[in-house]
């Protein structure tokens, strides 16, 4: 895909129906974001990325700070000219999600008008107003939306992102009442983005018989659970950990459709049996009512968004109301205090950002088989998992999906095309790449993808690193948060992909050697140690936010044909070209 900010640059400006139409997804996911205590603080046209089917992602969750117990403040300063709120440039202000409100305000109006807002601090001093092309016909209310959305006094602004989603989305008209007069009914905006089960009487009713029926069966089950059946007693643990799989009847097997076995089953003892049906009794299906959803944008399944049960073992209804559960929304279990295990649903596809990230308590997941794509962040922060399997089908393991947990050992798949995890994954002390893996391998402790692009090197390496002119590319986040002092890369390196050198704390000195072309966003950044670097002449393009954060880099020479991000370096930073 290509940025939002590429796609406008060459494309021009977006109707006010097709803006809303791309976005609301993202303001959608930030509600969610906001609703868990997080804002993400690095929202802009050049954060967020369009897919190859039409839908934007909002990137780079690595600036989000935990406002809730932070109380609103962050350790590092984030700006992005044109798009951060005055508060982030003070670090006595609070931030908050009226911080992210504003950013998001600023993004809508570069879509619709093609102009960046004024940088905060110069509209606060020269009182700049914003500027509405009569033009391009932008519909009224939303020009007093984005207005309320870029307010520079917090108190003032929008508060909330499902506030400015509302009033984005049509004119405020007095409650009960459409423009023909006739009252109306208007539901909740909350109940029209996560359901939660109950629409109307109509399921209200059957939620009532579906509890009697629970009871009834809960009278059953305690009636006959003494009675020695033998159905009850042979369940194999593994059985209850597999989504969609049912107990086995003695004399039968899992794989065979029911088929009676020929070879005569030996009796369990009687410590098995405790054993087996205590695991199977752990796990408790979770009801609609402990969950928050909505269906997907295709309208052929449903997002999870929300748990709010306090089961510590749980397992995820396959279906809600009909439908295929499909996605796991961002945040959608992070921070559960009781949640030991969890088997997903058998047909989700793709897990959001942070979707079990800080389930300190965490020990079991049972992934689906039908998983293509493991959001950021999804199990950062879990130091009780120990063990998760990975089912064959992953595509994608995207950035510090594993960070901070407490995995002893991982294989990755063979289908697995995207590993974004980089250098994180090597914190984890036994990883396999599986056979048959086309893309990945691993050589002396590195791992490399198709042959040539480094893609991940341990996070203890230390001193300096000589790059091996065999590689050609060097990945996202191959070195993120090594120890490295100084590193050389030769000149056969076309590409240093996105964040792969971010947070590199010790890295003092870089240098690029001629050939390199190209340095992606926030290739370096956070490397505050970087005081010297050498671009050559070759290199063509400097991504937005590439040196990000390198507080001690105070000057650099480039190419007068290198495109450079305005976004690239920090304030201050002197920028010198070859003769």
């Amino acid at each position: 895909g290509d940025t939002l900010k590429n796609y406008l640059l060459g494309h021009g400006v977006l109707r006010c129906e097709e803006c809303m139409a791309l976005l609301s997804p993202i303001l959608d996911s930030l509600v969610v974001i906001h609703d868990r205590g997080f804002i993400h603080r690095d929202i802009s046209p050049d954060n967020i990325m369009l897919q190859p089917d039409g839908t934007a992602r909002l990137l780079d969750m690595g600036a989000a700070v935990d406002v809730k117990n932070s109380k609103g403040r962050a350790s590092m300063l984030v700006i992005k000219r044109n798009f951060s709120a005055p508060e982030q440039y003070m670090e006595s202000e609070t931030l908050g999600s009226w911080t992210d409100v504003y950013a998001m305000g600023a993004t809508i109006y570069y879509c619709l008008t093609g102009k960046v807002v004024p940088e905060a601090l110069e509209r606060g001093v020269r009182n700049t107003p914003l500027y509405y092309d009569p033009d391009l016909n932008i519909p009224r209310h939303v020009t007093i939306a984005l207005n309320d959305a870029l307010k520079l006094q917090a108190g003032c602004r929008i508060r909330d992102m499902r506030e400015f989603k509302r009033r984005l989305s049509g004119p405020e008209e007095p409650a009960g009442q459409k423009d023909d007069g006739a009252e109306v009914e208007i539901a909740p905006e909350q109940d029209q983005i996560h359901r939660t089960g109950r629409r109307g009487k109509r399921n209200a009713l059957i939620a009532v018989g579906a509890l009697c029926v629970l009871c009834v069966l809960a009278v059953l089950f305690y009636a006959f659970r003494d009675s020695g059946s033998a159905a009850g007693s042979e369940v194999e643990s593994t059985a209850v950990a597999e989504a969609g799989q049912t107990n086995v009847p003695a004399g039968q097997r899992a794989d065979d459709g029911g088929a009676p076995e020929e070879k005569t089953v030996e009796e369990p003892t009687a410590a098995q049996n405790e054993q087996e049906t205590a695991g199977a009794s752990k796990y408790v299906d979770v009801d609609e009512a402990e969950l928050i959803y909505q269906e997907t944008k295709e309208g052929n399944g449903i997002m999870l968004r929300e748990y709010i049960g306090k089961d510590s073992y749980i397992r995820l209804p396959d279906e809600v109301e009909g439908l295929p559960v499909l996605e796991l929304g961002v945040f959608f279990f992070s921070q559960h205090e009781t949640l030991e295990g969890v088997v997903l649903p058998e047909k989700v596809e793709y897990l959001g950002w942070f979707t079990l990230a800080k389930c300190t308590n965490l020990k079991e997941v049972e992934l689906p088989k039908d998983l293509e794509t493991i959001g950021e962040n999804s199990f950062s922060e879990c130091p009780g998992l120990r063990r998760i399997e990975l089912p064959e089908g992953l595509k994608s393991i995207q950035d510090q999906v594993f960070e901070g947990s407490g995995l002893e050992e991982i294989t990755i798949p063979s289908s697995v095309e995207f590993l974004g995890v980089g250098s994180a994954i090597l914190q984890i002390p036994q990883v396999k790449i599986a056979e048959g893996n086309q893309r990945f391998k691993m050589r002396d402790g590195l791992i490399y993808k198709d042959g040539n692009e480094l893609a991940a090197v341990p996070q203890w390496i230390e001193g300096k690193f000589v790059i091996s002119p065999e590689i050609n590319a060097i990945g996202g986040n191959a070195f993120y948060r090594t120890s490295l002092t100084e590193v050389e890369i030769p000149g056969s390196v076309r590409v240093v992909k996105p964040k792969a050198f971010s947070e590199g704390h010790r890295l003092e000195t870089v240098k690029l050697g001629e050939g390199v072309e190209e340095l992606g966003y926030h290739c370096f950044a956070g490397c505050e140690s970087l005081r010297e670097i050498m671009i050559p002449r070759s290199v063509r393009t400097i991504d937005f936010n590439a040196f990000k954060g390198c507080v001690n880099l105070k000057t650099v020479t480039v190419s007068k044909d290198c495109q450079i991000d305005e976004d690239a370096f920090d304030p201050g930073v002197e920028i010198n070209y070859y003769d």
